[in-house]
C-alpha cells in the first residue's frame, strides 16, 4: 500500500522491533492508539503534521500490523479460544482496582493538554461526569472539544477538525 511520502522503517525497543510510519521533519508529534488498531488509524493526519512544520510518527502497537508479536501465533489464538475478548474487556470493568492502584498518585495534569473526541463515542457518554470535571483536573487544559455527530475514531471521521485543531494547539506550544 502506498501513502504518499508517509514512511515505515522498524524500530528495536523492549526486546522486540516495532514498525514505525513517519513523515515530515520538525518537532517530534508522536500518535499513540489502542487495541487493534495500527499506525493506519492516523493516516489523515500525517501529511498536515508534515506541511505544518512537524515530523509526524505513529507505530504500530506491539502484536499489531508490521510490529512483533510477542509469540507465536498460537499464542494469540489459545488466549482467544481460551477468553475471548474477556481480557481485554476486563480492563474495564476492574477500574475500581486501577483506581486503588493508583491512589496517591498526582490528581491533575499540569502540562498543556488537547481533549478532542467526537460526541457520539460511547465512551465519552459513559464518562460524561469526568469529562465535565476535566478542567479542574487539568489546568492547562488549552482545547476540551466534542465534534458534532462524530463517534469513536475521530481522527477517521473527522481528519480535517482534528487537524486543525492538533495543528493550532502545537501551534500555541510553540509560541
Amino acid at each position: 500500500m502506498s501513502f504518499g511520502n508517509i514512511r515505515q522503517r522498524r524500530v528495536a525497543t523492549n526486546g522486540i522491533s516495532l514498525n514505525v510510519a513517519e513523515q515530515g521533519e520538525g518537532p517530534l508529534v508522536l500518535m499513540l492508539h489502542g487495541f487493534p488498531e495500527s499506525w493506519y488509524s492516523w493516516r489523515h493526519q500525517f501529511a498536515a503534521l508534515a506541511e505544518a512544520g512537524y515530523h509526524a510518527v505513529a507505530p504500530d502497537m506491539r502484536g499489531y500490523g508490521g510490529s512483533d508479536k510477542p509469540d507465536e501465533i498460537s499464542a494469540y489464538v489459545g488466549e482467544f479460544e481460551r477468553s475471548g475478548f474477556r481480557g481485554p474487556l476486563n480492563y474495564y470493568r476492574n477500574l475500581n482496582l486501577t483506581w486503588r492502584l493508583t491512589e496517591g498518585a498526582p490528581s491533575s495534569i499540569d502540562q498543556p493538554a488537547l481533549f478532542v473526541a467526537g460526541e457520539k463515542d460511547g465512551v465519552i457518554l459513559m464518562a460524561a461526569e469526568a469529562l465535565r470535571r476535566m478542567p479542574e483536573r487539568v489546568p492547562n487544559l488549552r482545547t476540551n472539544e466534542l465534534l458534532p455527530g462524530i463517534g469513536h475514531w475521530t481522527q477517521q471521521e473527522a481528519p480535517d477538525a482534528v487537524n486543525r485543531h492538533l495543528i493550532d494547539f502545537l501551534r500555541g506550544l510553540d509560541a
